[in-house]
């Protein structure tokens, strides 16, 4: 890894999560609210901290995060041991209260440090290792796509859970493809209690594993990949059993009325019957959260789905591509009978963003030849613009208008995050002397 020419790529996206940060909403101060709740408290319910967020679900007197608790599942042994030796010899509750209000920057931070960005750098370097034994393959255009070229990637500075979700699916598909069944069962299994709408997937990573089962490739695969599935299925079960009466009920049966946006015909008030027209364009076309605006990219995909190229990726990436399109239709599909399928104030389509860098796992198998960074760029470019100024606009307003808008009126914060970058890139790179990867130079590496 240290000799790597991708270790650039590696450094870089280390470095950018270290030093920018977008914030996570109520998203992230609601599973914040939930991890004080289980340290201090030793429960889910968050009553004493319910001032924190308004994202909670209330079941009889009792409030809980509305939001799908993988991520604080995971995350509370670590959150534990940090929380214990920040509050040693702090006896008084206030007091310990107050320091975490003080400490929530930091704790939100180290999180998702620790379980998103060094999590997926691991998983990236999984993946590379897997290209090198492919033969044709572009390093570059996946490691871009991948690691900054995606909603997903401004999602991965922040504990909102979203980077969590886009980790576990993309570590459940490179399980997939390099058949370890079993991680992968466990990778999907945190995933779908990181994100319920995640469930979708089951149908396309299902039907790979029948292939290889039917197939008799692999006999063990769909049992193996069951087995990975047991301790999420597991934690899942006990949550919702103890918290909403059953293990099938989910918190958003018993959401804040303030979020219910859907008649009395719809699905817990937040959920149409069929897809809404308006919302499926504004998430294909919009200015706003458009995936064409935000993740350029995915016409390089579409192109390479309807147009034949001489270069076929090899089967492996032919699964990874079924499962990344699938996913990501019916997904949209979903997503689109949402009510607030706009996600808020939010950088892009939030709630579509976790199959995303699987693209980039596919798209890397295709020699795609030096134009298809002119569909990259922009994404590229558009990331750098909301990691530099940290804003995060309202639904409805274009990405690209309000960006461009706080760039050329940078204030403090824009011109501290490029110094920052800056010097922490060039340190690095003088220390572990790196060159950037440019090109096809990443094509002509092989195992």
């Amino acid at each position: 890894m240290s000799q790597h020419p991708l270790r650039f790529w590696a450094w870089a996206f280390v470095l950018v999560n270290l030093t920018c940060d977008i914030g996570g909403g109520t998203n992230a101060s609601s599973r914040y609210a939930s991890l004080l709740a289980m340290t201090e408290d030793h429960q889910f319910s968050i009553n004493h901290y319910l001032g924190q967020t308004a994202d909670w679900a209330k079941v009889g007197d009792r409030y809980y995060s509305n939001k799908a608790p993988g991520p604080v599942l995971v995350a509370f042994p670590f959150f534990w041991v940090v929380d214990t030796l920040t509050q040693s010899g702090n006896g008084n509750r206030v007091s310990r209260d107050k320091l975490r209000r003080q400490l929530r920057y930091f704790h939100l931070k180290w999180l998702s440090l620790l379980l998103q960005v060094l999590p997926m750098l691991l998983l990236f370097w999984w993946a590379v290792d897997w290209f090198e034994s492919q033969g044709r393959f572009d390093l570059s255009i996946f490691s871009a796509i991948t690691l900054f070229g995606t909603t997903s990637a401004l999602m991965m500075n922040h504990f909102s859970g979203h980077g969590f979700a886009a980790v576990c699916v993309f570590g459940c598909v490179l399980g997939l493809v390099r058949k370890r069944w079993f991680f992968s069962g466990t990778a999907f299994g945190f995933a779908l209690l990181s994100d319920y709408g995640l469930s979708l997937l089951l149908l396309p990573v299902l039907l790979v594993l029948l292939s290889e089962w039917i197939g008799k490739k692999s006999p063990a695969s769909l049992a193996n990949w069951i087995m990975g599935g047991v301790i999420p299925g597991v934690l899942w079960v006990a949550y919702h059993q103890y918290c909403f009466g059953h293990w099938l009920s989910l918190p958003l049966a018993f959401q804040n009325p303030d979020f219910i946006t859907v008649d009395q015909a719809g699905v817990w008030g937040q959920f149409r019957w069929l897809p809404n027209p308006v919302a499926l364009q504004e998430l294909i076309f919009g200015p706003s959260r458009g995936l064409l605006w935000t993740n350029t990219w995915l016409l390089l995909g579409l192109g390479l789905v309807f147009v034949k190229t001489p270069q076929t990726a090899v089967t492996p990436s032919n699964r990874v591509g079924f499962v990344a399109w699938s996913g990501l239709t019916l997904l949209l599909l979903m997503v689109a009978t949402f009510g607030a399928w706009h996600g808020g104030h939010t950088v892009g389509p939030r709630y579509l963003s976790a199959v995303l860098p699987l693209f980039g796992l596919w798209l890397g198998h295709y020699w795609v030849g030096k134009w298809a960074w002119a569909l990259i760029a922009p994404s590229l470019l558009l990331n750098s613009m909301v990691f530099l100024t940290g804003e995060v606009p309202p639904p409805g307003v274009g990405l690209w208008k309000f960006y461009l808008e706080q760039v050329s009126v940078p204030d403090g914060t824009f011109w501290a995050r490029v110094v920052g970058l800056v010097l922490s890139g060039w340190i690095v790179q003088r220390w572990f002397r790196i060159r950037p990867l440019t090109g096809h130079q990443s094509g002509q590496l092989q195992k």
